[in-house]
């Protein structure tokens, strides 16, 4: 992608927001600080607890949860407040 569609890219996010759910099929868009985190290994990310428990009891969160880099949803990487 040319520098340009990335800078679109990244424009467009910031208004509308992204999917950071990690529970499949979920399409709630939003900012990354209105998503809550999975208490317990700190990287899954959910836009309720609805999703949040469904992705434990179905979504295979459970067998992940607490491994290195467990979780096999494509994610945004996040890190200093930038998403790569």
């Amino acid at each position: 992608a040319s520098p340009r569609e990335v800078l679109r890219e990244f424009h467009r996010r910031t208004l509308e927001g992204y999917p950071y759910c990690y529970n499949e099929g979920c399409e709630a868009l939003g900012h990354l600080k209105d998503f809550k985190v999975c208490p317990q290994c700190k990287t899954s990310r959910y836009c309720g607890a609805a999703c949040q428990k469904e992705d434990w009891n179905t979504g295979g969160h459970k067998a992940t949860c607490g491994t290195p880099f467990g979780h096999r949803r494509n994610a945004p990487v996040v890190g200093a407040g930038r998403v790569f």
